[in-house]
């Protein structure tokens, strides 16, 4: 079984970083998941699963797993805001700009 999971992430790459070390499968939808064991399974219904999924690192798959919980459990995330971009590493263009601005407005005020 440990076989079968290095061998598949043997030659992938995060989707979101490129890197090719601590690789997990990350569900693009949590509610269509049927079990993270999937490792055991025949291989037909293993590939099934893993098609549901994309390729992350540890860490990328964190920050997406706290995005769908804050989508979750609270409103939507606002782009634009400190919150989105200091604590949730929305990088989008908006949450760039917005923070790019605060960032000047404070050096104005402050010199810092």
């Amino acid at each position: 079984m440990e076989n079968r999971r290095e061998d598949f992430f043997r030659d992938k790459k995060c989707l979101k970083c490129k890197t090719n070390k601590n690789l997990e499968l990350h569900h693009r939808d949590p509610s269509k998941k049927e079990s993270h064991r999937i490792w055991s399974w025949r291989q037909d219904r293993r590939h099934r699963e893993i098609e549901k999924c994309d390729i992350l690192c540890r860490e990328c798959h964190k920050i997406e797993t706290k995005k769908y919980l804050f989508k979750l459990f609270t409103k939507p995330l606002r782009h634009g805001t400190a919150l989105a971009y200091k604590k949730y590493k929305c990088k989008c263009k908006r949450c760039k700009t917005e923070q790019a601005k605060k960032r000047r407005e404070h050096y104005l005020r402050t010199g810092k």
